[in-house]
């Protein structure tokens, strides 16, 4: 362990002094240009981060801290510490900052703690490696004791071997079909399976609807539907994909609809579980105030939840949950503002990186149903606030914007091109849901009233019967 002067580490000293003075200048050099960066980014920046200037200061106070100590070796550092000493303590602490960055916040400042944090380590690295031994001989004589080395023996193989196991499941689930985070996500948003939902049982996946079966002999036109909570509208009978099923011979339709759902859950279902049931068609009901203005960003690097290992855990220890379905009743839950950017123009970069990150999604599950013989089309769900120019106006106030800010097509056209480069069916419902006078919607603003229902219940079954009809008479 820690001053192990040896012969034998002197002669190691020789090979690797050199590497090691490299690799600590290089260091010393990466701290002060991130801590450059970091005072730039505050000048420049219209976000103010708390801490960035202070961790841009520290950066480069210890980034000069270390050239000092580094300084006048020519190129050889003394070989106080052995080779093994090095890599566990440089390892723990690497893990160390790392923690403690989770432990503090997830947000913008937590690069900037775990940068400065790793950093001020390093520093006391070099510091034990460069300071004459006799100066830290108390020191030295703590870290020989047997008690101490199994200790830090002990939090280095811990620590090994949660990285070993979080980098293996990292690649693993960059190689196969889906994200883990998505996946994970996608199960524990479903249901509660052997619930009541509405006058429905859920089924043994948490969807709501009887029983899957994989099995085809018998079976008639398949049809596979992804969607958020408007697929989970009404009741069994007035649930507008029980009327279709119920409408259009030969048809066999199967709920996978989450409650609180998006793009990526959808994609992470086409990848695991749609091709499993070998559908013959694959619907994604696009919910366009939801699913494109609401898409999750990407979690941080420093967030618990980012962590494969952390995933698997929550899973496994708590199941398969039964999701709060919130603000079915109350008017806040219809009355958000935040839809409203899915139509604003010009549109701003947040809502770039969102339809990004949908379309994405959408793209993938296409590719991956159809490398798989299943056709996919997206039926386009209107927002509330695009038929109902009343509540327009209310979310207009609430936001400050302008009607004439507004275009109430915009993602419908968006959605539509995107579908025709990659010559993909679409169902717009908005124009037919214009038309109607009575209320479609109910208080929530997320699903549909019985009305609502019956009248996507009608377009959808004529659009499929003219579509698909070849397609459904060849299942009988």
């Amino acid at each position: 362990m820690l001053g192990q002067v040896t012969s034998a580490s002197a002669r190691n000293g020789r090979h690797w002094g050199p590497a090691l003075s490299l690799f600590f200048y290089s260091v010393a050099i990466c701290c002060i240009a991130a801590g450059g960066a970091s005072l730039w980014l505050h000048w420049q920046g219209n976000t103010i981060v708390a801490f960035r200037p202070a961790a841009g200061i520290l950066l480069i106070l210890l980034g000069a801290a270390q050239g000092k100590l580094l300084i006048g070796r020519k190129g050889r550092l003394p070989d106080a510490v052995s080779l093994r000493w090095f890599q566990r303590t440089m390892l723990i602490g690497f893990a160390g900052c790392y923690v403690m960055a989770l432990w503090l916040g997830s947000g913008p400042t937590a690069p900037y703690l775990f940068g400065t944090a790793l950093a001020a380590w390093h520093t006391v690295m070099i510091v034990m490696i460069t300071v004459d031994a006799r100066h830290l001989e108390s020191a030295l004589r703590v870290f020989r004791h047997r008690s101490v080395r199994v200790v830090v023996r002990g939090l280095y193989l811990m620590v090994l071997a949660t990285l070993v196991v979080e980098l293996g499941l990292r690649l693993y689930w960059s190689t196969s079909d889906g994200p883990l985070t998505e996946a994970h996500v996608a199960q524990f948003c479903s249901l509660d399976p052997g619930s009541e939902y509405q006058g429905r049982r859920v089924n043994a996946l948490g969807y709501w609807d009887d029983e899957f079966h994989t099995a085809r002999d018998g079976a008639g036109f398949r049809v596979a539907v992804l969607g958020d909570r408007v697929t989970l509208s009404g009741t069994t009978e007035t649930n507008f994909l029980s009327q279709v099923e119920q409408q259009v011979p030969n048809l066999e339709v199967y709920n996978f609809g989450l409650p609180e759902a998006g793009p990526a859950e959808y994609a992470a279902q086409a990848a695991r579980q749609i091709v499993r049931y070998q559908p013959d068609l694959l619907l994604v009901v696009v919910s366009v105030d939801d699913d494109i203005s609401m898409v999750a960003p990407a979690a941080s690097a420093f967030q618990w939840q980012s962590l494969r290992i952390c995933q698997i855990g929550a899973h496994v220890l708590s199941g398969s949950p039964q999701p709060t379905i919130a603000n079915q009743t109350s008017p806040e839950g219809r009355l958000r503002c935040s839809h409203l950017a899915v139509c604003r123009t010009p549109i701003d970069a947040r809502m770039h990186a969102q339809w990004k990150s949908a379309q994405g999604h959408l793209a993938g599950i296409i590719k991956r149903c159809r490398d798989r013989g299943i056709d996919v089309a997206l039926v386009l769900a209107p927002g509330e606030f695009q038929v109902s120019s009343t509540l327009r106006d209310v979310l207009c106030r609430r936001a400050g914007c302008e009607p004439g800010q507004l275009d109430l097509e915009l993602p419908q056209r968006r959605l539509s091109d995107f579908a025709a480069e990659r010559d993909t069916p679409v169902l717009d419902l908005l124009p037919h849901f214009r038309t109607q006078e009575a209320p479609l919607f109910r208080r929530d603003g997320l699903s549909w009233n019985d009305r609502g229902n019956q009248l996507a219940a009608q377009v959808l079954g004529t659009w499929l019967r003219d579509r698909y009809a070849p397609q459904i008479a060849a299942r009988r």
